[in-house]
């Protein structure tokens, strides 16, 4: 709740499948600047919403909150291979992370 009584609206995400044949892998990540640590999670599910792996730790170095969300992107990617999918999807709400990988714009970043 806002201050005043106001309530905060929220938006209800629902999951979206992906085509048949492909997995999706959402990731998420936070960060703390009171200690510069965070922690990252994401999951894999198959088409029909069926969890093929999941993973999730804590960080305890972190440069900002685009680092812990890149660190997240690159763990569900990095599952999705050691399992040997390749047909994937990635989704994340880092409108930076998505940028990231769709342009060159972060090709000098520290992250």
């Amino acid at each position: 709740m806002k201050k005043g009584g106001e309530r905060e609206l929220r938006t209800l995400k629902i999951w979206r499948k992906p085509a048949e044949g492909i997995v999706k892998i959402n990731c998420d990540a936070s960060f703390w600047t009171v200690n510069s640590a965070g922690g990252w999670g994401y999951i894999i599910r198959d088409w029909a919403g069926n969890v093929i792996s999941a993973g999730r730790d804590h960080l305890p170095h972190l440069l900002d909150a685009f680092q812990a969300e890149v660190v997240a992107s690159m763990q569900g990617i990095q599952a999705a291979i050691d399992l040997g999918i390749s047909r994937v999807v990635i989704e994340t709400d880092s409108l930076l992370v998505q940028q990231a990988v769709t342009s060159n714009q972060w090709n000098l970043s520290p992250n």
